[in-house]
């Protein structure tokens, strides 16, 4: 669960609720007075409104956790109404807007009180430059600012956003960002919010050729699964919008459950690629889009120490020649 700024406020799990991993569970308003039926764990959430992702894994049938998914239900008490939205999200990804995101600023921040702590001084700058793109002497110079400054300086810092190994970058912090807010909005940014290191560690390979074949080869004694307490993925995004990439497969990841094929000596090899590389067993294959760049994330769920230290990284990408 995440708060509009994209600040992870709970994860309901077995890990954080230990004495009560399932059955019901009750988002109230932090200091709201509800009376609650014995039995339901009661979470406080620190703002009126809040985003929810649910992610349930595959496992090696489907149907188990598609019929699990549908025993989940929710449910409002009283008559809550839901305010909407300031302003409408309607730019593309790819063309991120300029004076005009200021025009609702006071709005903005007023809408949903920000829980971390050292934001008012980003706040009021914030408000000030809102204030300027009023004035009409100044707000053709605030637009130019943004789109010649601003807008290419937060693209220049999200390939620098953490600690890069082996062509991977881990970002330096995800779910809780204190003062971090430039992390906080590449996070935004890039991907539907972004979750706790306590729960995950994601690795980020940007920039790659989709007409190229790159192999990734994970020694015997450090296959994925091993750096892992739950389950882990790679998948291919477009560097556009961020989403997953139409193929001829259908194939949209890899993990656990597609059925990857080790090396004899037991290591494991996996490629993505345009075609399926001679040689190279057909499920340890990920497609990717011919001509056109994109991203690949890994994602570690209830990660390894050394990855949630920084000492590890996933193996580098081999172009084949």
């Amino acid at each position: 669960m995440l708060n509009g700024w994209g600040e992870v406020t709970t994860n309901i799990n077995e890990r954080n609720f230990p004495d009560h991993p399932f059955g019901n569970f009750a988002l109230c308003l932090k200091g709201a007075d509800v009376a609650l039926p014995e039995g339901v764990q009661r979470i406080d959430l620190p703002n009126k409104k809040s985003r929810i992702l649910l992610r349930v894994e595959l496992g090696p049938n489907p149907d188990e956790a598609i019929a699990l998914q549908n025993q989940i239900t929710m449910k409002a008490t009283g008559s809550p109404t839901v305010e909407g939205l300031v302003v409408k999200f309607d730019f593309p990804i790819t063309e991120l807007p300029g004076v005009e995101a200021f025009d609702k600023t006071a709005e903005i921040l007023a809408s949903e009180p920000d829980i971390n702590e050292g934001m008012a001084e980003m706040q009021n700058k914030a408000l000030a430059v809102g204030e300027a793109a009023k004035d009409p002497d100044q707000r053709a110079h605030v637009d130019e600012v943004i789109r010649t400054e601003a807008i290419p300086t937060f693209m220049a810092a999200v390939p620098k956003m953490g600690a890069m190994a082996n062509g991977w970058v881990h970002p330096r912090i995800t779910g809780n960002y204190g003062r971090d807010y430039q992390m906080r909005s590449i996070a935004n940014h890039g991907g539907i919010w972004a979750n706790s290191q306590t729960e995950v560690v994601y690795f980020m390979a940007q920039g790659l050729d989709g007409s190229k074949t790159y192999t990734q080869t994970y020694p015997k004694n450090a296959l994925p699964e091993s750096k892992v307490g739950y389950f882990w993925s790679v998948i291919a995004v477009d560097s556009g919008k961020f989403q997953v990439i139409p193929n001829s497969l259908n194939r949209f990841l890899l993990n656990k459950q597609s059925g990857l094929e080790p090396n004899p000596d037991g290591s494991l090899t996996i490629a993505f690629a345009p075609r399926k590389p001679q040689g190279l067993p057909e499920p340890n294959w990920l497609p990717t889009p011919e001509g056109q760049p994109y991203n690949l994330t890994c994602r570690f769920y209830g990660p390894s120490q050394d990855i949630v230290s920084g000492a590890w990284f996933p193996p580098p990408l081999i172009e084949q020649k």
